[in-house]
C-alpha cells in the first residue's frame, strides 16, 4: 500500500508491502530462481530454471519483477562489460 503521508500529514512516499510478499520473495531467492541458470552455467539449468519461474508466478505475480530483473541483469552487465568486437560499433 502506498503511503504518500505519515500521521501528521508530511510527505512520506512509503510503500507496505503485505508480509506474504517477502515470503514469496524469500522462497523464489531460496530456490534460485533469481540466479541457478547462471550458477550452473549450463543451457539446460536455463530451461530449468524458466519453467520453475513460470510456475512459481502463478502464485502471485508482484514479487515477479524483482526476481526477473535481478537473473536478467547479469545478461546486460556482461554485454556491456565485454569489449567492442572488432569493427563493430564502438570499436578502436
Amino acid at each position: 500500500m502506498l503511503r504518500t503521508r505519515d500521521r501528521s500529514g508530511n510527505r512520506s512516499d512509503r510503500v507496505d508491502y503485505h508480509p506474504g510478499y517477502h515470503r514469496l520473495t524469500e522462497v523464489a531467492v531460496g530456490r534460485g530462481l533469481h540466479a541457478t541458470a547462471w550458477a550452473k552455467g549450463s543451457a539446460g539449468f536455463r530451461v530449468a530454471r524458466a519453467a520453475a519461474f513460470g510456475v512459481w508466478s502463478q502464485v502471485g505475480a508482484g514479487h515477479g519483477c524483482p526476481i526477473s530483473m535481478t537473473y536478467a541483469q547479469v545478461v546486460l552487465l556482461g554485454a556491456q562489460l565485454r569489449p567492442p568486437a572488432r569493427g563493430g560499433p564502438g570499436a578502436p
